[in-house]
């Protein structure tokens, strides 16, 4: 999704949801940037856990997904390359296949 975004725009896009988590400055609004955030992971522990995560390494692992990606889009938007969302993608992959998630 974040590729096609990303070459759709030139690289112009990102995630307003990191950008008011980042640099907004009316409390409520970058409370609800964390829910949406919280929101995004728990679905995909969900569906970890459907796929035969335990919880816990579930949580982790999407975390680990969720803060990738938006950090490799807003490093991508800096450097304007895809090459950082690459990089990313790769390793969260080999990180879910270690967990058992994807089969190779």
């Amino acid at each position: 999704m974040w590729r096609g975004l990303l070459t759709g725009t030139e690289l112009r896009a990102g995630c307003a949801v990191l950008a008011i988590a980042v640099a907004g400055e009316d409390l409520e609004t970058v409370e609800h940037a964390g829910e949406i955030f919280r929101t995004w992971c728990l679905h995909l522990e969900g569906l970890f856990v459907d796929g035969g995560l335990g919880r816990a390494r579930a949580r982790a692992l999407a975390a680990l997904t969720i803060s990738a990606a938006e950090g490799a889009v807003a490093v991508a938007r800096a450097e304007q390359k895809l090459e950082p969302l690459d990089l990313v993608a790769r390793q969260v992959i080999a990180a879910a296949r270690k967990s058992g998630q994807l089969s190779a």
